[in-house]
């Protein structure tokens, strides 16, 4: 099963994240360029968890609507009239899957132009988190939640959270 695999890949990251953090590209992680369509960031979940979806064209000038379908219920993801981005598909397809799943953030992907992003089961973020803490586990994996920003950040506000990072050092 493809989502006991993730789990243990990155429990075995949370257990040795020093030795792993170089080597991280399992296939646990989602890799999404700051230049990705947003349908492709769709496709990418939507492999790993019961996510349906469809695009639809609009003559909005942003030229598409995403519609997530999870469980009997249908999102239109809200983007802006001029454009989509990553931020908000990221974070409607967060709160479409809860509770069952969580979308995190692969923190040390933080600052590069890849941002990693993983799904598990809530259950299992729970056992990582009672198991390692859940600022030790937050740290290395960040829950997506409205409003805050990933691929839209400025460069002194990513300058400003890799030096927090460096003064925390793991929690």
């Amino acid at each position: 099963m493809l989502q006991n695999k993730n789990f243990e890949s990155i429990q075995a990251f949370l257990e040795s994240p020093i030795t792993k953090q170089e080597d991280f590209e399992w296939d646990s992680v989602i890799w999404i360029d700051w230049r990705e369509y947003d349908e492709y960031i769709v496709r990418c979940i939507a492999n790993t968890v019961p996510l349906k979806y469809e695009v639809q064209s609009t003559t909005l000038p942003r030229g598409i609507d995403i519609l997530l379908k999870y469980e009997g219920m249908q999102v239109k993801i809200p983007y802006a009239q001029a454009y989509t981005d990553r931020d908000t598909t990221l974070f409607t397809i967060a709160d479409v899957i809860q509770p069952d799943y969580d979308l995190r953030w692969y923190m040390p992907s933080l600052g590069r132009d890849t941002l990693g992003f993983c799904v598990l089961p809530t259950k299992d973020w729970q056992v990582l988190e009672e198991t390692y803490g859940e600022a030790y586990t937050r740290w290395y994996f960040s829950p997506v939640c409205k409003h805050r920003m990933m691929f839209d950040l400025d460069v002194n506000t990513i300058f400003a959270m890799l030096e927090e990072r460096k003064r925390q050092k793991g929690v």
